[in-house]
């Protein structure tokens, strides 16, 4: 009795041999692949004054993040690309053209290889950074 019915024995034969190279590439390739994704991190700045913060920029390393007018909120890089460093520069200008410019150090607030959103909150006291580890959806 036939379990391919419609099928001649080359074909069947045919059949058995694509179907077990398909699994030997997909075990080879699934073998290949990296297990461990890349952490993603959300970089923002979020403004926590009275005043609208007129332009925003952040150094990590030697990658610049320029958020450009915050105003009264916050602007955020979605799934940055780059590597986050130990340190940070911070430099803002607020509405009164007045420059702050704050070097901070993330070596306590991000773990390595871990995923989420890195904020750098303006305070009237200076610049907080914060870090939330979030999971990919």
């Amino acid at each position: 009795m036939c379990k391919y019915p419609g099928l001649t024995r080359s074909r069947k034969t045919r059949w058995r041999t694509f179907s077990s190279i398909a699994a030997l590439f997909s075990l080879l390739i699934s073998g290949c692949a990296d297990k461990s994704d890349p952490p993603w991190v959300d970089v923002g700045i979020v403004n926590r004054t009275t005043n609208d913060i007129a332009w925003s920029v952040v150094w990590l390393g030697t990658n610049k993040l320029e958020f450009g007018a915050v105003g009264l909120g916050q602007k955020w890089y979605l799934d940055y690309q780059y590597p986050i460093t130990a340190k940070a520069t911070v430099k803002i200008t607020n509405s009164q053209q007045e420059e702050k410019q704050c070097d901070v150090d993330l070596n306590n607030i991000w773990p390595l290889k871990k995923s989420g959103k890195l904020s750098f909150e303006i305070t009237t006291n200076g610049i907080v950074p914060r870090f939330v580890e979030k999971v990919k959806p």
